[in-house]
């Protein structure tokens, strides 16, 4: 159950961040540099390319150098962050799992102990 609370968490983490081949004019434009012309030149260029590199959007009119530095520092800062939250949510899952086994070891523990106290009173 833990493990599917984990990629669940990943998967929502990962959806906030935009597929520039497949997102919308709106999600486009979410983007800082990105009006609503550049998100329609950007919708244009992707029916007939698929764009694999942020150098790419060079290609397309009125995206620059400065833009394409800024989109690359923005995706950097964005995998930066993801890592942290990533990372934070396994940790958080771990102590969970780390927990619960604990509380299971420690439910044994008090069963073979109140087991071996009655054979020990039996023996009496």
């Amino acid at each position: 159950m833990l493990r599917t609370i984990f990629l669940l968490t990943l998967s929502a983490i990962f959806a906030f961040a935009i597929d520039i081949n497949s997102a919308t004019k709106e999600e486009l434009m979410t983007i800082k540099g990105i009006g609503k012309k550049k998100a329609e030149a950007i919708i244009n260029y992707r029916k007939t390319h698929k764009i694999k590199r942020v150098e790419e959007l060079e290609n397309i009119k009125g995206i620059g150098k400065n833009l394409i530095n800024n989109l690359r520092n923005d995706i950097k800062k964005g995998r930066k962050n993801i890592k942290e939250k990533v990372s934070k949510k396994r940790k958080e899952i771990k102590g969970k799992i780390r927990d619960r086994i604990k509380g299971r070891v420690d439910k044994r523990m008090q069963k073979i102990n109140s087991s071996q106290n009655g054979k020990t009173e039996n023996k009496k």
